[in-house]
Formats: C-alpha cells, structure tokens, sequence
C-alpha cells in the first residue's frame, strides 16, 4: 500500500509538470529565437512568426518599395481591364478605378 501511495504522489507531481510546462508554452515565454503564434503557441514558421505573432523574432511586413498604384494603373489600364468583360456583365459598371484605388489603400503593402 505504501509503495502505491508513492506511485500515486509521483505519478501526479510528474503530470503536473508536464502540465505546467505545457501551459507555459500556450502562454508563450517561448525559447530564444522562437516565435508566440496569435494563439499562444511557439514555433519558427510563418504559423507562428506571421501574422498575428505575438513576440519573438516575427515577421514584419514586406518593406514598401516606394511604388503608386495609382500611376501604374491608370485610367486607360483600368478600362483595358474592364473592357474585356461582356457587356452584358451586370457589374461591369460597378467596378470603378477610384473604388480600386480605395480598397488598394487599405494594403500599404500591395504592389
């Protein structure tokens, strides 16, 4: 009975432990050079140093390159586009350069 009763106490401070380690890594303080994922976890891919990252050596945005949208895509560029659609198309006229150029300013980043 004594020896189960040791068996038990080690058993459960083993298991706590591991939970607590297990714990610590959901909540982060992860190792050097890994990253805290949006949700609590560590490790060094995009899944975890990409969006959302929470510390650690995560990935910051594509540095901009300085580049307009609004001067490559021009008035005649844009219509080229639209104009390949059928006439016939309901949103055809629903898309407009000036919506394009507005949702682009939402993604700094794109282009």
């Amino acid at each position: 009975m004594k020896t189960l009763s040791l068996f038990l106490f080690l058993a459960v401070v083993l298991y706590s432990g591991i939970l607590s380690t297990t714990t610590t890594a959901q909540n982060c303080g992860c190792a050097p050079g890994l990253c805290c994922s949006r949700f609590g976890f560590c490790g060094s891919d995009e899944a975890y140093c990409g969006t959302g990252c929470q510390e650690g050596p995560c990935f910051g945005p594509p540095p901009t390159n300085d580049v307009s949208v609004a001067n490559i895509v021009t008035y005649a560029s844009f219509d080229g586009i639209v104009d390949q659609s059928d006439a016939s198309c309901e949103g055809r006229a629903f898309h407009t350069r000036a919506a394009f150029l507005e949702a682009v300013g939402n993604y700094p980043q794109f282009g």
